[in-house]
């Protein structure tokens, strides 16, 4: 009899620490369209990067039943890179899913006097002054403290940051005026866990992301921007304000993310044309061969252009035919072939990468490799 109960507790120790193991550090980039939602679990502490939702063939409860099931009980903080729809349009069906049960709201740029109904609904917003090393308001307008950007720490509750003391929350932020466009007041967050980095650049502009480099890289710097592992495309895959020239000259420091994604509905009116397709290739990692969704014209007209619109003479190879899928074994991914979401999970120092669906079906893709 003792013998089978001390079997019994060695199984539900041994099933605790799996459980407890498996929630060590996860990222969820869900399939929102030409929107952005990321989840990240560590432990008992969660944080939600925008919540947007563009896609239609997506059910919202399958979301909001996912998101729920990931991190109902856990201490949940929200950032809203910035005030445009596809970043935060769905976030009044997650807060009330999660029983509204948000420690810590941020959003980038200041309150105005056409803030959204959705944002005025949420209870304790605040507002992030991205030239201004994180001072914040609150929902009043009222300066109300400074951020800890390098832990991403509440000013009222210093000690606690908001995925816990293992990982680090940084916020990239400009220290000089960029402009007062939603893209120019973007919030820029750095996740690291271990030795594995993860960046969040939601839309920031092509003018942001240039300051942002030129404080956070050398001599400036011990080089933030040097370590990034993996990293969500920045406007979806958009150049209009130079945002792949951006990319191509943080790769010129030393930046070699190991795993791209790229939040888009190549299928629908975003596009993620193959010359972009082409560049993103050079610089990512590796990974089982796997195909991406790409949307493809039939014109001469080239995917990269100067940040003044004209185009790049030097990029004139045609589009791939109409949505063609493009085989690789590059780590680059487009949100429309994740299914219902990409989990990335870090343990023991490796970072692994599945798609899931709805139905709890999941694809391995194998470590990548660096």
């Amino acid at each position: 009899m003792l013998k089978k109960a001390s079997l019994g507790l060695r199984v539900l120790f041994l099933s605790l620490f799996l459980w407890a193991k498996a929630f060590c550090f996860e990222c969820r980039v869900y399939n929102v369209g030409q929107a952005n939602l990321v989840v990240i679990r560590h432990d008992n502490h969660s944080l939600i990067i925008d919540c947007g939702k563009a896609k239609k063939d997506i059910k919202d409860v399958d979301i909001l039943n996912s998101i729920f099931n990931f991190i109902n009980g856990t201490q949940i903080s929200l950032v809203i890179t910035h005030q445009h729809a596809d970043h935060y349009d769905f976030a009044k069906k997650i807060h009330s899913k999660l029983n509204k049960n948000f420690q810590f709201i941020l959003t980038g740029g200041l309150r105005n006097s056409k803030l959204p109904e959705v944002l005025s609904s949420i209870p304790n917003l605040q507002f992030c002054k991205v030239q201004e090393n994180g001072a914040i308001q609150d929902a009043n307008g009222t300066e109300v403290g400074i951020l800890n950007t390098n832990t991403l720490q509440n000013c009222f509750a210093p000690n606690v940051g908001v995925l816990g003391r293992d990982v680090g929350v940084q916020l990239l932020l400009s220290d000089t005026w960029v402009g007062d466009q939603a893209h120019d007041q973007n919030l820029v967050l750095k996740v690291t866990y271990g030795r594995k980095s993860m960046l969040f650049p939601g839309d920031a502009s092509g003018k942001l992301l240039d300051k942002i480099i030129t404080r956070f890289s050398p001599p400036n710097s011990r080089g933030d921007l040097e370590d990034i592992d993996c990293m969500l495309l920045s406007h979806h895959g958009s150049n209009d304000s130079g945002e792949l020239e951006w990319f191509r000259q943080v790769n010129q420091h030393n930046f070699f993310p190991l795993l791209v994604i790229v939040s888009s509905d190549p299928g629908g009116n975003d596009k993620l044309p193959w010359n972009m397709v082409k560049d993103l290739l050079l610089v990512t990692g590796l990974a089982e061969s796997h195909q991406i969704s790409v949307r493809g014209r039939s014109t001469g007209e080239p995917a990269i252009k100067h940040r003044k619109g004209k185009p790049d003479k030097r990029e004139r190879e045609r589009f791939l035919p109409p949505d063609q899928p493009y085989s690789t074994n590059k780590a680059l991914f487009t949100t429309c072939d994740a299914g219902l979401y990409y989990a990335i999970t870090v343990d023991g120092g490796e970072m692994m990468m599945t798609s899931n669906d709805a139905q709890g079906n999941q694809t391995l893709y194998p470590r990548m490799h660096w």
